[in-house]
């Protein structure tokens, strides 16, 4: 038996392999109020103050929608078939306005091939190196992005929130998906009633603030809590020999757990435990880390864990390292 199926042996014989209905019933419900709350402060007050504080309240909630569409992605609520792909497509293109296939295709494929250079898209991003070679090929204005990115990527990280939308719109105008008509038309319906719901509350003026507000901040929360996840970490080439159970481990880093940490990062906070078992819900994977933890000792696997800020630090210390080479 390969250790990871060995690993994998363990983790089940757990039970924490077992579906959560209570927890995500919970999950999404307290969710959906956080976002209804965030409308409701709009229609009450017509406070300028009041409006940034709903904004910021509808990117948390966004963030955590985004949280839940990963999960229901990876099949933590319910088995791959038909309430999996109604899910996706309630929570993606119309409670969040992302599209779930897009987000599906991209998050497998990093899955697969976490820091690979050649093969996980998350470390092939125009502006930002995540390594030597990478940033000595950057031209024009991205080499000189590159050469500051320590310093840009706060700057930046307020722009991805309208990247994601963007990208997931390019990639249905341009990918055959089976839902493709389907996530288009739902697209649609939450741009329309996302914008009017909120020139209704505030009028179209201050409406440009509340979104400005709302999507560069979800883009910050996304960025801020997938970043610690990897960057950083080693990178690999398609020479490597690792095991899979090496790779998914040495290339990813956790954030130690906390129930607020954990709620906060949506569970991602336990990476290793999550890129070696993408289908175990998130209120296991605290449970599982104790067995990960304990095998990886065992067998001489290199574990990371760190602190919040910590993680933080290694994240900018990295950026800085490699956008280096840009400056020669």
């Amino acid at each position: 038996m390969s250790d990871y199926a060995e690993l994998k042996r363990r983790v089940a014989a757990r039970g924490l392999f077992e579906p959560q209905p209570r927890f995500y019933i919970f999950t999404a419900a307290s969710t959906l109020a956080l976002v209804a709350g965030a409308f409701t402060l709009l229609f009450v007050s017509q406070s300028l103050a009041t409006a940034v504080v709903a904004a910021a309240l509808l990117a948390i909630g966004s963030s955590h929608l985004g949280f839940l569409l990963h999960d229901i992605a990876h099949r933590q609520l319910v088995p791959a078939g038909r309430w999996a792909d109604a899910l996706q497509l309630l929570t993606g293109p119309l409670l969040l306005g992302l599209s779930g296939a897009w987000w599906k295709d991209k998050h497998d494929r990093h899955h697969a091939h976490p820091n690979d250079a050649e093969r996980d898209p998350d470390i092939q991003i125009g502006f930002l190196a995540f390594s030597d070679e990478q940033a000595r090929q950057k031209r024009g204005l991205s080499r000189y992005v590159v050469r500051y990115q320590a310093q840009l990527i706060v700057p930046l990280l307020f722009l991805e929130g309208f990247h994601l939308r963007a990208a997931g719109v390019k990639f249905l105008a341009t990918t055959r998906t089976r839902f493709r008509r389907t996530e288009l038309a739902l697209l649609a319906v939450h741009a329309v009633c996302y914008s009017t719901a909120i020139v209704a509350a505030v009028g179209p003026l201050r409406a440009i603030l509340v979104i400005g507000v709302h999507q560069a901040l979800f883009g910050l929360y996304a960025g801020t809590v997938f970043a610690p996840n990897h960057k950083g970490m080693p990178i690999v080439g398609p020479t490597s020999t690792l095991t899979y159970l090496e790779r998914q481990v040495v290339t990813a880093r956790n954030v130690r757990g906390h129930p607020v940490t954990d709620w906060w990062y949506g569970g991602l906070n336990y990476q290793i435990e999550h890129h070696l078992f993408p289908t175990l819900p998130r209120n296991r994977l605290h449970d599982a880390q104790t067995i990960v933890r304990s095998f990886c000792a065992d067998h001489g696997v290199p574990y990371c864990e760190t602190t919040l800020w910590r993680s933080y630090r290694a994240v900018f210390a990295s950026l800085h390292d490699t956008g280096k080479p840009a400056h020669g």
